[in-house]
């Protein structure tokens, strides 16, 4: 990184002093010991680094996917961990804005955090560079237009990692009943009944399945009842009737009823139209 542009301007709301792709194959140490002046952000691309920082010193390993962000005037030493070519984008901003962005973005300081690799991370970075090649009159705007892009990028990228880790740790919660519902589809399945085997109320055991799969417990049984019943449909010769009962359904009407609202025709038009595709 060019650390002479190592400047802090609290003056403006955000500036970019520069940002670059570092690609180090050799073995190497960088230290600051009073830190940078401004905000310091590194993706790691390639290789890993081991970084000390903070009052308390601690070492971290980053490793490829990784997001870091030095704040300034913070101590710092990285150097490679292995023999692989080090590879990370960087960037250096500052402005009396910069802690408000990464805050609306919930990027947090000092603390590595696997963003992963997304799509338009290289594409976002390099439009981000080319500002700095061009150096228009528009530059420092473009140049910190591209650093909001960026960090939202970010910043979405994990707060979609915390959801889909949210409701896979919920849905681990309702184990118990999805595994019933779907070992016993045909048997009468009532809401208070899995919601007492999840030791949950009724409204809780309702509101925490709508939360983690969109559907109410009931649309969810009856996707279930209805896609299985197409299975029988497809591979067997088994009547309407005994493939109702076969997905839960005792009354074929109410079956034939449930189907038709579900795709607009009726099972016995369903299975027609599959013998004369056949034909």
């Amino acid at each position: 990184p060019d650390y002479t542009n190592d400047i802090e301007r609290n003056q403006v709301y955000l500036l970019v002093n520069c940002a670059g792709y570092e690609v180090i194959p050799e073995p190497f140490q960088r230290i600051q010991p009073g830190g940078r002046n401004d905000y310091y952000m590194m993706y790691m691309r390639g290789g890993s680094l081991a970084v000390t920082t903070g009052d308390n010193a601690e070492t971290l390993t980053l490793s490829p996917g990784h997001l870091f962000i030095f704040p300034p005037h913070t101590f710092f030493r990285y150097e490679p961990v292995g023999p692989e070519s080090v590879q990370y984008l960087w960037v250096h901003f500052t402005g009396y804005g910069a802690a408000d962005l990464l805050t609306d973005c919930a990027l947090p300081l000092l603390t590595p955090c696997s963003v992963g690799f997304p799509d338009e991370a290289e594409e976002k970075s390099q439009e981000l560079f080319n500002v700095f090649l061009h150096r228009d009159p528009c530059m420092d705007t473009a140049a910190v237009s591209r650093l909001m892009d960026i960090c939202v990028l970010f910043g979405r990228t994990l707060y979609l990692q915390r959801e889909s880790a949210s409701l896979t740790k919920q849905s681990h919660r309702l184990h118990t009943t999805l595994t019933y519902i779907h070992e016993n589809i045909s048997a009468p399945l009532t809401i208070p009944m899995l919601a007492e085997m999840e030791h949950l109320g009724v409204s809780r055991y309702r509101a925490l399945f709508h939360e983690i799969f969109g559907v109410s417990p009931m649309v969810y049984i009856t996707r279930l009842r209805i896609q299985q019943s197409l299975t029988y449909l497809q591979q067997t010769d088994l009547s309407i009737a005994r493939i109702a009962s076969s997905v839960g359904y005792e009354d074929p009407l109410y079956f034939s009823r449930v189907f038709r609202r579900m795709f607009g025709f009726s099972p016995k038009e369903y299975r027609n139209r599959l013998t004369q595709e056949i034909l």
